[in-house]
């Protein structure tokens, strides 16, 4: 009979609960350690083992799903029955759920505002401003509020008219801008969509081929964050996605300088699984047109969460 048990599910609330559960249906007594890791690496998988947290460290994880479970028989189970009998619905459930329900709520209730609001016409003063005798400037006048009468803006733009030579002070300001989070599900699903207009199914079904010939990490995620430990993953999954033509001088330029940004190397934002990217497994010969398409935008937001800062320069003429 077992006297001590590592719980390796899920590092999460649900994967916990599995857990939890079947040491309570077997009526289990003895000590307890957690494996907690999301990624799923060999060099991740051994610094998990070789660091296996107290079962109590996690035990709050436990009730709180414990509580989510009980929430959703309460709420969701009865209040289903409840509204379906009083409706009189005969074939039809009307469903209500701890979650869905206030979410419908919000998208209700944003659909009604949108149908009730009336666009009201406004107006706006531009002025063109000689800066010498070849350059015109065109600038939208600034106005603390709305114009919404004809003549206010007329008055404005007399005012103008009859304004005195003055300076204009230009302001060059360079900005930067961090590249975008890794995908996860939800993300990879929208931008496919909106690029190649695939379906929800079709992305999570490509996905899940890739992922079985193990050229992505596991892709049905909620996180868009990775482990602190896939650090030790950059160069080899650098150098499969440099055998990627495609991809090969992109990924030859960040793997010069990799940036190891802590907004996305972050353990603590990480659920039940990292964001999704690509393995050190590289591309096969045997990959289909649609595999090998989702394949480089997995891989080249990969390479972008790597890469240095966009940055450009912003100019402001006041």
């Amino acid at each position: 009979k077992a006297t001590h048990v590592v719980i390796a599910t899920d590092s999460e609330r649900e994967g916990e609960l599995i857990g939890r559960e079947i040491l309570d249906h077997a009526n289990y007594k003895g000590s307890v350690q957690r494996y907690w890791s999301s990624a799923s690496s060999p060099a991740a998988v051994k610094a998990a083992l070789q660091n296996l947290q107290p079962g109590a460290s996690t035990l709050g994880l436990y009730h709180a799903a414990v509580g989510r479970q009980e929430a959703d028989w309460l709420i969701g189970m009865n209040l289903t029955r409840l509204m379906t009998v009083a409706k009189g619905m005969a074939k039809t459930v009307i469903s209500v759920g701890r979650v869905q329900t206030p979410t419908l709520a919000l998208l209700v209730n944003r659909d009604r505002e949108i149908s009730r609001f009336q666009s009201r016409p406004y107006f706006e003063v531009h002025a063109d401003i000689r800066v010498d005798s070849n350059t015109l400037l065109r600038m939208k006048v600034i106005t603390e509020e709305r114009i919404y009468v004809e003549t206010d803006a007329m008055i404005l733009q007399a005012t103008l008219a009859d304004s005195r030579p003055f300076t204009l002070t230009v302001k060059a300001e360079l900005k930067t801008v961090p590249p975008p989070p890794v995908f996860n599900l939800v993300l990879l699903q929208a931008f496919m969509n909106r690029t190649e207009g695939w379906s929800l199914k079709k992305t999570m079904d490509v996905g899940q081929t890739l992922k079985d010939a193990g050229n992505i990490t596991y892709h049905r995620t909620d996180s868009t964050h990775l482990e602190e430990s896939q650090k030790a993953d950059v160069p080899p999954v650098l150098a499969a996605i440099e055998s990627f033509t495609p991809l090969q001088c992109s990924a030859q330029l960040v793997a010069k300088a990799p940036i190891l940004r802590s907004t996305v190397f972050d353990s603590t934002r990480v659920d039940a699984h990292p964001g999704i990217t690509p393995t050190d497994v590289p591309v096969g010969a045997h990959l289909s047109a649609d595999e090998l398409t989702l394949y480089t935008v997995i891989a080249t937001r990969y390479l972008a969460a790597l890469a240095p800062d966009y940055q450009y320069q912003q100019s402001k003429i006041t």
